[in-house]
Order: C-alpha cells, then structure tokens, then sequence
C-alpha cells in the first residue's frame, strides 16, 4: 500500500528532504515476496489437514476459488466504477482500445480473462494492479491441488519431493518461461517448509531437514543474484518465522491489537487499496503537483482512505461472502 502510494515520487524526483521516506517506500514491493512465504504457510498447513481428513482434491479447489474470487469480482466492480467516474478527468475512453487503456475492458475475451485471473497466461496486465500476484496465487493453488492428488497416488513423501524439485525448477530461467508463476513457488514452499517444521516439533521429530530446505533455497538465489536476491529474501523471513514462533504469546498484548485488526482487513485492504490510492492521488495532483512537498498530504490521506474502504468493504462484502462460503462448503461435506 505504501510503495503505491508513495509511486510518483518513485519514477520521479521527490520533493528536497523526502528522498529517506521514497527509499523507504521503494522497498515496499519485496511485501508480495513475504506474502508468498506466508501463504506457503497457510496454504500447507491446509493441505495437511486435507490430505489427513482424505477429503477430495476438489474440495480444497472449491474452498479456494470460493475464498478469492468472490471478493476479487467485487473489488474489480469496484475499481471499474471508479474508472468510469474518473473518464471526465483523464480524458480516458470508456473502453479500452488497441491505442489507449479505457476504464472497462474493450472486449469480452478481455473481460473473462481478467475474470478469470488469466492474464499472465494471455500476456496482459491484470484489471485491478495487484491482480497479477493473484494470479500466481491461484496457480500455487492449483499446483497444491495437483500436489495433493499425487499424494493420494504415489504417497506423501513422493510429493514433497516432487514439490521440492519444482522449487529449484523455479530457479531456473527457461522454466520460469514455461510457467511464470514457478518463479515465485520456492518462496511459496519456503513458507510451506516452516510449516513442516513446526508439524515436526508437535511430533517430537526433528524440525531441522525443513529449515535446512530453507536454507538451500536462500543459498540458490543467493548464488544467482546475490543479496539482493528475492529468494533470499523470502528464506530469511520464512526462518525469521520459525524462530518467531516461540514469542507466539506476545501476540495476545494489547499493544498489538491494531496490527490484528489489520491482518483480518489484509485481504481487502489488498484488494482495494490501489484503485482508491492511484484516483483519489490522481485527482488531487490537478492542484498539487506531485514535485511539491505539500503532496506528502493527498498521500498521506489515500493511505487513510484505503484503510477506511477496506473496513467498508471488509465489514459488507468480504465478510457475507465468507459466510456464504463456509455455509455453502459446510452442506456439501
């Protein structure tokens, strides 16, 4: 949310005496590269619990498809209402054309494939900004789904390793041609490993051949493309993680309560917080130039709003659909 707030000043000179605060922001994009390491978390433990119970692969497919793409729907309505609304503004068509971007896809491939969260597949950028990394999470999607029928297959251990191979095929240039989203799937299986790793403690098993995975992906993408490394940069955090785990009580304090609040708006919050950032930004740069160090304040206040919209948006529309969900998987068990 940051790193799109504080974009203009990113692509081009800031104001004097806020370079600190756009170097700061700039770092802002490496928070996808955490949210794959969390997910991997997530999403294995989910896995597990699935493959446990012997529920059906499809099961685990509907539970996720139903968790993202409702509110996706709703965001992108969202975001193209406020589109149209803006056309008078940015003298933008209505539909977007082979010269120019419009405020709604010009044609109705165009509109399924953003439905659809295709747009990598097709070489598009996605509808709503954020869309792309989505589109890569429901590809681990699928590739778990995959995963776990495998499992039911070739057994479990066949299947972590046949994960763990796609992880390192993920390093690899030629591969990450083939199906772009692999390059993010050892920063999927890193937060994944750290999952294992804690399942392992509950066992009185040893924790270190999961962290010591961890570790050789870190030492991969190091290898590659030094500390600047992403993958790196995933591996550390996922073992920050682990090690975290034992302060798992301090999460309880109060002092931390509004960073809870926040994780339960984090979906919507990610979802909304660009299209109501980069109009609401855009308006107001008509009378204050980005170059103005007075532009600090319509930045200040998109991020404000963004927060406001996602509890909106959270409390109305994300939280019926949950419920929805959850009611809708509960009578087809």
């Amino acid at each position: 949310m940051v790193f799109h707030a504080f974009y203009p000043w990113l692509v081009a000179p800031c104001p004097r005496g806020f370079g600190w605060l756009a170097d700061f922001a700039r770092q802002g994009w490496r928070g996808v590269h955490l949210f794959f390491v969390i997910s991997g978390y997530c999403i294995a433990q989910l896995a597990y619990r699935e493959y446990k119970q012997q529920r059906k692969v499809t099961h685990f497919i509907a539970n996720r498809c139903l968790r993202i793409f409702p509110p996706y729907w709703a965001a992108c309505a969202i975001a193209a209402a406020l589109a149209a609304a803006a056309v008078p503004f940015n003298h933008a068509p209505l539909f977007t054309t082979h010269e120019k971007i419009g405020a709604l896809p010009g044609s109705w491939s165009a509109f399924f494939t953003h439905a659809g969260l295709l747009d990598p597949l097709a070489g598009t950028p996605g509808y709503l900004l954020v869309a792309w990394s989505l589109s890569w999470e429901v590809a681990y999607y699928f590739l778990t789904s995959a995963l776990l029928l495998a499992a039911s297959v070739i057994g479990a251990w066949s299947a972590i390793a046949l994960a763990l191979l796609l992880a390192v095929a993920g390093t690899n240039a030629q591969c990450v041609t083939f199906l772009p989203s692999l390059s993010g799937w050892a920063e999927f299986v890193c937060g994944a490993c750290v999952f294992a790793a804690h399942a392992a403690k509950l066992k009185n098993r040893a924790a270190w051949p999961w962290l010591a995975v961890i570790t050789v992906l870190g030492g991969i993408g190091y290898a590659k493309d030094g500390v600047l490394s992403l993958l790196l940069f995933a591996a550390l955090f996922a073992l920050l993680l682990h090690w975290l785990r034992r302060y798992d009580s301090l999460s309880s304090m109060a002092i931390w309560a509004w960073l809870g609040r926040i994780g339960i708006l984090s979906y919507s919050l990610y979802l909304i917080h660009a299209p109501f950032i980069s109009y609401g930004r855009n308006l107001i740069s008509h009378f204050i130039p980005a170059s103005d160090p007075s532009f600090i304040m319509p930045i200040l206040l998109s991020i404000c709003a963004s927060i406001g919209m996602a509890w909106i948006f959270y409390t109305y529309i994300e939280v019926p659909i949950e419920n929805w969900r959850h009611r809708l998987l509960l009578s087809h068990r």
